[in-house]
């Protein structure tokens, strides 16, 4: 569909169903964000399902029935914990029924800092997942939804990250088809204020280049020939989602002239959703403490700990208190509560997201002490938590693992034994439906295309799906090896070179794609 107008956000927001193909994942997030819809988004894509929570248009869980989307697998994918070490903590996780963050920082593996940081990159990831999706439909509701998640995504940030890294092609080109017909500009965006993104490389090239003068996507490319077309377009159509960028005959009153900026020295943006802030604690501040002090780290990781659980605990365990607590035990546990979480002496010296999320610690424990001080609120609280006690003990404890998620490892490794066996039909679909769960798994996406090319010879569809591997991940060796085989054997010399060598940095100390090299020079003489 063409960009919406942003007189449009709020009719895709009220929006009950539809399909992916007609109103685009980046749209969709972009018009919940902008009425700052409260619910549910749940996408489909068999047999994937997604369900995405928001909070007045904040994006703040995504559960799946993807096994690599839990935060365990994560953990592991990302080199944090090994595969043994995953499966002891998530046995004692599942044994204890407390979440799985909370037995790794009882076990030293992470403080409360690090722990919220891949909390959040794990939950950007899973997001950021839908812009691979070529097909599917979503639904909406405004049913009440778990409110216990802490995290929040930025979605302007999500978006510039999505569409220049992920979004298929075919989408990207037509979304950019109405830009060409006239200049392009700046725009004053409602939607975001510039320099509350995070704007390096290509995107910081386009918007230096826009601020001199309105350009067409043509006289673009001449100005900024160091950016191959599709990543041009892939920019243009990013900024242009965000409104930052647009028709000049739609752009406002020139802004304000400003020092453009440059892939070098892109402008100093805004802290990203994912980056923990610093941190202080209850100790009285006369000056900003230094991030390297015992005190500075003891009290980040006591408000981020804090922080991560809030939303999940009643009053009591907010206060940690027992049932039957006195009053004077109530008053103190609460005046102990607020020396360590009152925003206003933290507010001088600390980043406003620090101090955000004191404030929300310190309302919870107000409301925490003014519930246990209403003596029938109290008693409408332990009715609650023994009620819920007696239907845990009635309940039979499992300390299994689910097996009913969606695997594309194993799908993977069954296609690559297939490979060996010489049995390559069988072999692509089980890597491209590999692949198909895990589109940001370059190497999935590599394996498949190169299996797609040994099938069927054409080598169109193969190097695209390459092309978008090394897209999302230019460290992926293999990808860029099975590029320069590919443009090898479709006599592409000069650009399988260039490939190649970049495998060779990538992939050593694996010879392939050295030998590669040799027998392309050798041709070549």
């Amino acid at each position: 569909m063409p960009i919406a107008a942003a007189d449009k956000w709020e009719q895709i927001a009220l929006l009950s169903e539809g399909s992916l193909a007609e109103v685009p994942y980046a749209t969709l997030l972009l018009a919940l964000s902008r009425v700052g819809r409260t619910g549910v988004l749940e996408l489909h894509r068999k047999p994937v399902e997604k369900r995405v929570v928001f909070a007045a248009g904040v994006p703040v869980d995504c559960r799946s029935n993807l096994v690599h989307e839990t935060f365990g697998r994560f953990l592991v994918s990302t080199g944090k914990l090994t595969e043994d070490e995953f499966r002891v903590a998530l046995g004692e996780s599942l044994a204890r029924e407390v979440l799985l963050g909370e037995v790794l920082l009882e076990r030293g593996t992470v403080d409360a800092g690090e722990l919220y940081k891949l909390l959040q990159q794990c939950l950007a990831r899973k997001l950021l997942d839908g812009f691979t999706w070529r097909e599917g439909t979503f639904r909406l509701s405004d049913e009440a939804a778990a409110a216990d998640s802490t995290l929040k995504v930025k979605v302007p940030q999500l978006i510039l990250t999505g569409v220049l890294k992920l979004t298929p092609l075919e989408e990207v080109t037509r979304g950019i088809r109405p830009l060409f017909s006239e200049a392009l500009a700046l725009h004053d965006s409602s939607l975001v204020a510039e320099d509350e993104l995070q704007v390096r490389g290509p995107a910081a090239e386009v918007l230096g280049a826009l601020r001199e003068k309105p350009l067409r996507m043509d006289e673009l490319a001449v100005r900024l020939p160091q950016l191959p077309a599709n990543d041009l377009g892939r920019v243009v159509y990013a900024l242009s989602l965000l409104d930052l960028v647009g028709p000049a005959s739609r752009a406002p009153a020139k802004r304000k002239a400003a020092a453009a900026p440059t892939a070098a020295a892109a402008p100093r943006m805004h802290t990203p959703a994912d980056a923990p802030a610093p941190d202080t604690g209850s100790f009285a501040i006369q000056a900003p403490p230094s991030a390297a002090t015992p005190e500075f780290e003891e009290a980040k990781n006591r408000i981020l700990q804090a922080y991560l659980a809030y939303r999940r605990r009643d009053a009591f365990d907010l206060l940690g208190l027992r049932e039957s607590a006195s009053a004077a035990d109530v008053e103190e546990a609460w005046l102990r509560y607020a020396r360590h979480y009152a925003p206003w002496p933290l507010a001088p010296h600390l980043p406003a997201d620090l101090v955000e999320k004191a404030r929300a610690l310190f309302l919870a424990g107000t409301d925490a002490y003014a519930e246990l001080r209403d003596g029938e609120r109290r008693a409408m609280l332990v009715h609650r938590r023994q009620l819920a006690l007696a239907q845990r003990a009635n309940q039979p404890r499992s300390t299994g693992i689910q097996t009913d998620l969606l695997d594309p490892e194993a799908q993977y490794k069954k296609g690559i034994e297939l490979l060996a066996a010489g049995q390559e039909r069988k072999a692509l679909e089980l890597l491209q439906y590999a692949a198909d769960l895990d589109a940001q798994n370059p190497i999935y996406r590599a394996e498949a295309a190169m299996c797609r090319f040994r099938v069927h010879g054409d080598a169109g569809k193969p190097l695209e799906e390459l092309d978008e591997a090394v897209r999302a991940d230019p460290r992926c060796g293999l990808a860029w090896y099975y590029m320069g085989l590919i443009q090898k054997q479709s006599a592409r010399p000069v650009e399988a070179e260039e490939s190649l060598r970049k495998a060779i940095r990538l992939m050593a100390p694996d010879r392939r794609p050295i030998e590669a090299l040799k027998e392309l020079t050798t041709k070549k003489r």
